[in-house]
């Protein structure tokens, strides 16, 4: 293409671009890979600019634009077509410049890669055609332009997890599409027995999601994931339960309240009129009043009480952050991420909702039996949930003798937990 005549053929192309038989056609003769090259290689930053208004409307049809889209992010990531649509001026200087961000790590060494990977095609393509003109371009499926900065990264959405975690309060482009990701990502290693470290990455990056951004948790259980994440609670692999219970417990704290509630039938005369669990929760008092050693924080007690009355006391809260109990041999084949997932979910009223149509007290408590460094944060998850009045969780702790259970760690004290005289120190001062 003549230098002086780039800036009158692109604009040309642009008016055909609208026809999708063109954009087919062009993306078959290496249009991309040509306009990849101005945009990279190009002296003029007007040639550029405008290469870049090309690229996005070839994005935007509706049948070809998907495939432009995958060929584009073999060479670019995933924001520079956005970037591109919604202004070519930016996505040139963002070529330009240096970046290490949640979305982009982009410097002189990424980008010296891409416009030489770039121009060599081109080379080729252009020899090609001039051979013979109905040469058609394509790349194999398997082509991948590989940055060095970024081998290695675990990535999901589009957003590198490591420096997500170290800046959680970053503002996403598609905000739902990472969350979706996400979540789907933890469901996958969740399956899987030798993902243990980036099961612990992504669990660190839901965690910190939900707490720095907790609006996310109110698309949570339209998603679909809650049930995957209980599921998960009787999981043989050791990290999968903790985390789910995180989860869980970051979406309780959210006092969100939906416009639908839950038709549940009410569990009050029946808690009322059964003997055991009043009686329960006097021998868990005087269980506390008598023991010096205070084997169990009081949210086995408060989570016992509330269970006996059922009642919605806003004001009480389970205290059981800093319980990290021995983990042998045997427990360690159990899962662990699930906890951690439903600490998060405890914390937003909307996922309670959905969690009352699910047996999740039940999955709770195998996840507290599995994983004794787990019981903390899911006494605190349980706690948050109760406090939402959610008479379909209080008939599931019936159901499932939760309160017998937290009687038993009251008898069990602090003597197989590590570190217990750290712990009774930290519970002081909750």
């Amino acid at each position: 293409m003549l230098q002086n005549c780039r800036l009158l053929t692109l604009e040309s192309l642009f008016a055909l671009m609208s026809n999708t038989k063109i954009v087919k056609e062009a993306m078959a003769k290496g249009a991309v890979i040509y306009l990849l090259d101005l945009f990279c290689n190009s002296t003029n930053p007007n040639v550029r600019e405008k290469t870049a208004e090309l690229l996005s409307k070839m994005l935007s049809d509706k049948l070809v634009g998907p495939k432009v889209r995958i060929v584009l992010s073999k060479f670019l990531p995933p924001i520079f077509m956005d970037a591109m649509r919604d202004s070519p001026e930016a996505s040139v200087h963002m070529y330009e410049g240096t970046h290490e961000n949640p979305e982009l790590i982009w410097n002189e060494e990424s980008r010296d890669k891409v416009s030489d990977v770039v121009k060599k095609l081109k080379n080729n393509h252009f020899k090609a055609q001039r051979e013979n003109p109905d040469s058609r371009w394509s790349l194999r499926e398997d082509f991948a332009v590989v940055y060095t900065d970024v081998a290695g990264e675990l990535t999901i959405g589009g957003v590198f997890l490591r420096l997500f975690i170290a800046n959680p309060g970053w503002v996403f482009r598609k905000p739902k599409e990472f969350l979706t990701e996400l979540m789907e990502k933890w469901a996958e290693l969740t399956k899987m027995q030798m993902q243990m470290r980036n099961l612990k990455t992504v669990t660190t990056a839901i965690v910190y999601l939900f707490t720095s951004q907790p609006v996310m948790l109110d698309q949570l259980p339209q998603l679909g994931y809650i049930p995957k994440v209980f599921t998960a609670m009787s999981h043989r692999n050791n990290a999968v339960p903790r985390s789910a219970i995180q989860v869980a417990h970051q979406l309780a704290h959210n006092e969100v309240r939906p416009t639908m509630r839950l038709h549940s039938k009410s569990v009050h005369a029946h808690v009322l009129s059964n003997n055991a669990v009043p009686g329960s929760a006097i021998q868990v008092a005087h269980q506390l009043a008598h023991n010096e050693n205070n084997a169990v924080p009081r949210s086995a007690i408060q989570v016992a009480h509330q269970l006996a009355h059922n009642e919605v006391r806003p004001t009480i809260r389970l205290h059981f952050k800093s319980v990290h109990g021995h983990v042998s041999s045997e427990q360690c084949r159990f899962p662990r991420s699930a906890i951690q997932v439903a600490h998060q979910l405890a914390h937003n009223e909307i996922c309670i909702r959905s969690m009352a149509q699910i047996e999740c007290i039940g999955a709770l408590k195998v996840g507290m039996k599995a994983r004794r460094d787990s019981i903390a944060l899911a006494a605190e998850a349980l706690g948050k949930m109760f406090d939402k009045g959610e008479e379909e969780l209080v008939s599931q702790a019936l159901k499932t003798d939760l309160v017998p259970f937290l009687l038993k760690l009251l008898e069990a004290g602090l003597e197989a937990i590590d570190n217990p005289w750290q712990q009774k120190l930290r519970l002081s001062r909750l």
